[in-house]
């Protein structure tokens, strides 16, 4: 297997919407990993008591997508981490536009760096 290093994205969404709705956020990251054309291993939701949040992850076979979401507060914090030269831009279209956030932080890293 060629090492291919990934873009690890920490996205905040601020005053974001329909994060205590599990079919938004299930459909919002699932629709996000197929924009990448990545490959979905299998995904897992837990939804906390009522209005309490939901977290979930998505596995790819290219990494994961990630959400936490408070409703309380309206603030979710999700992760992109993609490898095999996939570009995350996609993929936070989509969530931004599923949660319907009044603003939002991206940060993106660089990993695995083949210059060391």
């Amino acid at each position: 297997m060629q090492f291919t290093p990934g873009t690890h994205v920490l996205l905040d969404l601020y005053a974001a919407q329909f994060l205590d709705d599990l079919d938004v956020v299930r459909r919002a990251l699932l629709t996000a990993a197929h924009v990448v054309n990545a490959t979905v291993l299998e995904h897992k939701f837990h939804v906390f008591d009522e209005g309490g949040g939901i977290t979930g992850i998505v596995l790819l076979k290219e990494s994961h997508i990630s959400i936490h979401t408070w409703p309380e507060t309206s603030f979710a914090a999700v992760d992109i981490f993609l490898c095999g030269g996939l570009s995350p831009d996609p993929a936070i279209t989509v969530i931004e536009a599923a949660f319907q956030a009044s603003h939002s932080e991206i940060s993106k890293i660089r990993r695995g760096r083949n210059d060391q």
